[in-house]
């Protein structure tokens, strides 16, 4: 499945099980080309795989259960490691809304389960992706339409699917010929599709390409698909993210910082790199901020921390690698191979002994300590589920 797949999720164990490709974007929800939404599971990456455009948030999934394989079969486990679907499809995903994506046969088409196993919405869709705002985009035909949770077909597929994302905030980013634009649930076109390149709608306010009336063509708009603001002139380029807690990261002459809902300079520019605040904390690389094309084109890497909206460092900028903070706790890596766990103190409360680990949601987390030992933890660090071999 599908909405930003961020670097986060693969997992060797992942790639060696399924030869699926699956595009990382972020919580941070990064900036690559997008999947749908984002399975923090082991959910096969060949679902994973999709044609969303960058750059959104992640699809929340409701992980009340998590998608497992057991002999080449998926099933559920609840939060404590029991199974209570068991292994039968041939893919499964996430829940989103109640409900999971499921297929039964090798290229087979998609449908919808429950929460108890039930085939709610019967595999038929060529393909198809998380219900978001009550609302899934499904594939049919190579045309993109919507359905509602009774599997109904609300709006009749008639976009283009490479850059159709999701419902959020009541808009999806639609393609059609001329352009990209922004349907409401009904169906009717409430920005013209005359965008060359538009994003989804996050805490109202939507990034888009190529639109005149923006220093450099290049800003945000309001769902009335007006400019939303000029943005200061220092401010050279805005990332390729949404706004995330009222901030969005930009770039100065100085280096990266960040820029309000007003387009002014929130947090001067002065990292090297900068990514989305998440529970009201940001990641950030210090180190040398180049000042030349060719030092900016240069392999220059510093460490990472975390900023608070302030933008004063509230832990220690000593990672390689980190990931977003999600229920309390951020996956963190010294040198690269370990990963461990810190709080908002920046208290390693997990000591790095994962080779690699993902957020947690709701209670637990995918991690593994080697290729042979993948599955979920807890906030202990324990495991509640372990992948057979």
């Amino acid at each position: 499945m599908k909405d930003e797949i961020p670097k986060y999720i693969t997992q060797l164990k992942y790639f060696k099980k399924v030869i699926i490709s699956c595009c990382l974007s972020a919580l941070t929800l990064s900036a690559c080309s997008s999947p749908q939404a984002t399975s923090l599971s082991n959910s096969t990456p060949e679902k994973q795989q999709t044609t969303e455009s960058t750059p959104s948030t992640m699809l929340e999934p409701d992980l009340t259960l998590y998608p497992v394989e057991v002999d080449g079969k998926w099933g559920y486990i609840n939060a404590t490691g029991e199974m209570v679907i068991p292994p039968q499809f041939h893919q499964a995903l996430d829940f989103s809304e109640g409900l999971a994506l499921i297929s039964l046969k090798l290229e087979g088409k998609w449908g919808y389960i429950d929460t108890t196993g039930n085939i709610v919405i019967p595999p038929q869709f060529d393909d198809a992706f998380y219900f978001s705002e009550g609302m899934a985009k499904v594939v049919i035909d190579k045309k993109v339409g919507y359905i509602n949770k009774t599997g109904d077909l609300v709006i009749p597929p008639q976009f283009e699917p490479i850059y159709s994302r999701s419902f959020s905030e009541g808009l999806a980013v639609v393609q059609l010929e001329s352009g990209m634009g922004y349907i409401n649930k009904a169906g009717q076109m409430v920005i013209p599709a005359t965008i060359p390149i538009a994003h989804d709608f996050k805490e109202g306010l939507a990034l888009v390409n190529g639109v005149d009336g923006f220093w450099g063509q290049h800003g945000f708009i309001n769902k009335q698909g007006k400019p939303a603001f000029r943005r200061s002139r220092e401010i050279l380029s805005i990332t390729r993210r949404p706004f995330s807690e009222g901030l969005v990261p930009i770039s100065t002459e100085r280096g990266r910082g960040y820029m309000d809902r007003k387009g002014q300079i929130a947090i001067e520019g002065q990292f090297y790199n900068a990514l989305n605040f998440s529970e009201g904390l940001a990641q950030v690389e210090t180190g040398f901020v180049p000042a030349t094309i060719a030092e900016r084109n240069a392999d220059i890497k510093g460490k990472w921390g975390y900023i608070d909206k302030t933008g004063r460092i509230v832990i220690e900028a000593e990672f390689e690698d980190t990931q977003p903070f999600s229920e309390g706790l951020a996956a963190v890596s010294k040198d690269g191979d370990s990963w461990g766990y810190v709080d908002k103190k920046g208290k390693m409360v997990i000591p790095p002994k994962f080779d690699y680990g993902n957020p947690f949601i709701g209670g637990l987390a995918r991690a593994c300590t080697d290729i042979h030992k993948c599955g979920y933890i807890n906030k202990t660090g324990e495991f509640v589920y372990i992948d057979p071999d």
